[in-house]
């Protein structure tokens, strides 16, 4: 039994902005879209999103804390 997959990447744009902008935009910024602070610590869901229109794209993956054992 042989299993195939198949990868594609392309660069990645926001397309609405680079239609209104005339030149691609291709920038990510992290930011956080309802921060709130607790105990003095900043918590909300992280995501990269475009500078321009500030729309979330892609979620930010936390790296996992090892599990003590």
């Amino acid at each position: 039994m042989t299993v195939q997959f198949t990868l594609s990447a392309s660069a990645y744009r926001c397309d609405p902005c680079t239609r209104r902008q005339g030149t691609v935009v291709s920038e990510l910024v992290r930011m956080i879209k309802a921060p709130a602070l607790l105990n003095g610590e900043l918590v909300g869901d992280e995501h990269w999103g475009c500078p321009i229109c500030l729309e979330p794209k892609f979620p930010v993956k936390k790296p996992r804390k090892p599990r003590s054992k």
